[in-house]
């Protein structure tokens, strides 16, 4: 979730890279072990490789920047493009509100709203109606949302979040409140709701769903990396609880 990426981890069949979804990633091709590891690993799969996306739409800026560098650094290297969330089967629904629309960032929101970050209508509504026309997303074959949906998953109880009053502002539907949410890191508006954000709400249900979420992914990402092997990007909070359910051995 924003921020500089560093965690990353090395293991036989597998590596996984953490990345801020805005460019960055952990890997580093000018580390003499990375690119150690990097090479042990390709060489041994015949420099056919699994790369692995998180997502089920467009890759993000992370992936690609390592992707383009990957090809530049070892030309002729067959690699497969895959989204390791492609299949996950969801939560439930308020659960996957809540770690959707607080999970995104802000390219891929500056993306999926397009033409109704228009400032000329709050930015819930501009989710809503964007999100009748979301082709892919982790919303399930029901991508659309409803304010209602929105409002219930962003409240403890009936107490709305900092978050969701921002998003009801006359005219927040622009850039600007997007930065103000978003942008920032650990040190977010919605940082609040997540394990590794500065001062993180435990006690709030909103984190709490957020947490399931995020723990459902990880879970059924572990079951990906284990059943397929490859490079597999992700965010750098991933790769923490990566290391936890599989460990760090060799």
């Amino acid at each position: 979730m924003g921020g500089i990426p560093t965690n990353i981890l090395f293991k036989d069949k597998f590596i996984c890279i953490g990345e801020n979804h805005t460019g960055e990633y952990s890997f580093d091709f000018d580390n003499k072990e990375h690119y150690k590891s990097l090479l042990n690993y390709i060489v041994k799969n015949d420099f056919k490789v699994d790369l692995w996306y998180e997502g089920v739409g467009t890759p993000s800026k992370s992936f690609t920047n390592f992707k383009t560098e990957l090809t530049k650094k070892i030309p002729g290297l067959n690699i497969k493009q895959k989204s390791w969330e492609e299949g996950m089967p969801l939560p439930n629904r308020e659960d996957t509100i809540a770690g959707v629309v607080l999970g995104a960032e802000v390219p891929t929101y500056k993306k999926l709203i397009g033409q109704e970050l228009n400032g000329n209508q709050t930015l819930l509504e501009a989710i809503v109606k964007s999100s009748r026309n979301w082709k892919v997303s982790q919303l399930g074959s029901r991508s659309a949302m409803t304010e209602i949906e929105i409002k219930k998953a962003l409240s403890d109880g009936t107490r709305p979040s900092d978050v969701l009053l921002e998003m009801q502002k006359p005219n927040s539907a622009s850039m600007q409140t997007l930065n103000k949410l978003y942008a920032g890191g650990q040190n977010a508006m919605r940082a609040k709701y997540f394990k590794d954000g500065s001062g993180a709400l435990k006690s709030s249900e909103i984190y709490a769903r957020v947490a399931r979420f995020n723990d459902h992914r990880d879970l059924f990402l572990v079951s990906k990396i284990k059943q397929n092997g490859g490079i597999f990007l992700m965010g750098d909070g991933h790769v923490t609880e990566v290391k936890k359910l599989i460990g760090t051995g060799r």
